[in-house]
């Protein structure tokens, strides 16, 4: 599959939707006959019809009814991927790395930590203390440690 026939699925799923080539390609900065003529295109693919069009209206086929169902999980998905890869490229997930020394872990860190977790819940942690393996999210859920956190709101500030 390339650009092309992902375009062209995204543009039938529009049109089932819309039930109408105009409404799905207009948002779409296409004209309606370069809307029809990629609906052609993908019906010829497939090598069967999945629109009744008249000059009034377009409906689902029995065949296009079948297909949208068959795809719609398939670019919902899509659509998840899409975004997961835009958050992660604007730095909205991804592992945030650290080498703390221990003794800074339970004053600084974990509270700091703790909050920048719930603002950045996709993130992962990994962290490395006075170089051996260091058990940040057991630290994260310690009473202690969030009870000091409002102690030290000015180091963040």
């Amino acid at each position: 599959m390339n650009g092309s026939d992902l375009s062209a699925l995204s543009l039938f799923a529009r049109v089932a939707e819309q039930q109408s080539f105009s409404a799905a390609a207009q948002p779409l900065g296409i004209s309606n006959s370069v809307a029809s003529y990629t609906i052609r295109r993908l019906e010829d693919q497939l090598g069967t019809k999945l629109f009744n069009r008249t000059t009034r209206s377009v409906s689902l086929t029995e065949a296009g009814s079948e297909f949208l169902k068959r795809i719609q999980p398939l670019m919902e998905q899509l659509d998840l991927a899409f975004n997961e890869v835009g958050r992660a490229s604007s730095g909205t997930m991804g592992t945030l790395r650290l080498n703390v020394l221990r003794a800074s872990i339970a004053l600084v860190i974990a509270p700091v930590l703790k909050e920048f977790l719930n603002v950045w819940p996709a993130r992962e942690c990994a962290g490395r203390m006075d170089s051996a393996r260091c058990a940040i999210p057991l630290l994260l859920q310690s009473n202690r440690l969030a009870a000091q956190a409002e102690g030290l709101h000015r180091l963040r500030t």
